[in-house]
């Protein structure tokens, strides 16, 4: 039983996937690996990032990423954003996978970032100083290589 209702549903969401690309303008979708976009501007590929100027270190707040500045992505079985990912400094700190046609290419991440800290030789914080952390939201769609834009955020050091 559990078998035919999988079936019957990945018929409906391929059946959804074909009303939909019917009732849009579809594009050729073609490979496009030859170089990394990078922060290049697209209008449906760019990520757009909403997040705070400044936050305090060490509290929670939420990083909005949606895939398109000026259009909204579409997720197509054959065209949708494979995965988002958000950097802090460099390093990926938060990774999410979308299915096709059921997952909007949009994610909210909540993160705290640390201020900058001295210690002293037995590890004890000795100074605390703001900082200045770059946050770099990623996306892969399916046919080119990925897209990226990035957000300064001021962390304000912990008295």
């Amino acid at each position: 039983m559990k078998t035919k209702i999988t079936l019957i549903n990945l018929a409906a969401v391929m059946a959804f996937s074909s009303q939909a690309m019917a009732d849009q303008d579809v594009e050729k979708i073609t490979p496009d690996f030859e170089k990394v976009k990078g922060n290049t501007q697209d209008a449906k590929h760019t990520p757009k990032i909403k997040a705070p100027k400044q936050v305090k270190a060490g509290e929670w707040f939420p990083v909005t990423i949606s895939i398109g500045h000026k259009k909204q992505h579409p997720s197509w079985v054959e065209h949708h954003v494979r995965w988002i990912s958000l950097e802090a400094d460099g390093v990926e700190i938060n990774r999410v996978y979308l299915h096709p046609v059921m997952s909007k290419p949009e994610v909210t991440f909540y993160i705290a970032l640390p201020d900058n800290r001295t210690f002293n030789k037995d590890g004890d914080v000795t100074k605390r100083s703001d900082k200045l952390v770059t946050l770099r939201a990623v996306e892969a769609p399916t046919h080119a290589s990925q897209f990226w834009s990035e957000h300064k955020v001021k962390v304000k050091a912990k008295k």
